[in-house]
């Protein structure tokens, strides 16, 4: 069902590193830089629940600047959505 949604298959996510391998890597990539997320609410709470399973402390909301509140504030009634 997910594929549907994403397009993403188990196939080709079998040779890529969990998470908790790359917590790290993606910690310093980011660095302080606002995180530009469409939907931020929502994806926010996958990057923090696995920084918390790698044993990093989450990243502040505050941090995201979230595009779907953008789309809604410009195109009231509009979907938001990406497609």
């Amino acid at each position: 069902d997910a594929f549907r949604v994403h397009g993403i298959s188990t196939e080709f996510l079998l040779d890529k590193p969990f998470f908790a391998n790359i917590a790290e890597q993606f910690l310093a990539f980011i660095g302080e830089s606002p995180l530009v997320i469409h939907n931020a609410g929502f994806d926010m709470k996958f990057v923090n629940a696995e920084l918390g399973q790698a044993g990093f402390d989450p990243l502040p909301m505050d941090r995201a600047i979230d595009t779907v509140i953008i789309a809604r504030k410009k195109y009231p009634g509009a979907p938001a959505s990406l497609d």
